[in-house]
């Protein structure tokens, strides 16, 4: 037989030719991918309880929404004003100038809800807590970013999409 090791044991006498097709590597295997699951566990969990602490006070998450999608309707409403008045922009058509600002809106929403906790990041080296989150035997970027995540963004995301959908609908009619 040949021997073959398992986490936290001593090594055993192993009945197959190859060790790693073992009895034994596949309870080590099996541990392997339960500590990947509980790391994502943590992570899913993370991401829910900053969900939740928005969406206590639901109105005003609600209102901060609407706030996004509203604000950014006013761009969409000044690019529809200036092509009623000209028809290119450069050789652009409208559909174009749409299909580029709602590309650039979804991306922007999606980089403003994910990294607003990078925009903290000196805040928490100066009062300490990146001190605590280094402690941690987590991913320190995820520790960062996921407690921020800026749920209001939706609103932005939403527009983009509605006008992502409108410009691939109308192009291909």
């Amino acid at each position: 037989g040949f021997l073959a090791g398992c986490a936290g044991r001593t090594r055993i006498l192993c009945h197959e030719p190859n060790p790693e097709s073992c009895c034994c590597a596949g309870r080590l295997n099996r541990r392997r991918s339960q500590k990947g699951t509980n790391c994502m566990k943590f992570y899913v969990r993370l991401f829910s309880l900053n969900s939740k602490s928005q969406m206590q006070y639901k109105f005003s998450f609600f209102l901060s929404c609407l706030g996004q999608f509203i604000t950014a309707f006013t761009s969409f409403f000044s690019i529809r004003f200036i092509f009623l008045q000209i028809d290119t922009v450069d050789e652009f058509t409208y559909g174009q100038v749409l299909l580029c600002f709602s590309v650039i809106m979804l991306s922007f929403s999606i980089g403003e809800a994910v990294g607003g906790g990078l925009a903290s990041f000196p805040r928490m080296v100066n009062v300490g807590e990146f001190d605590r989150i280094m402690t941690r035997p987590r991913s320190l970027i995820l520790q960062v970013i996921i407690p921020f995540f800026d749920f209001t963004r939706v609103g932005l995301l939403v527009q983009g999409a509605l006008i992502n959908l409108l410009i691939i609908s109308s192009a291909t009619s």
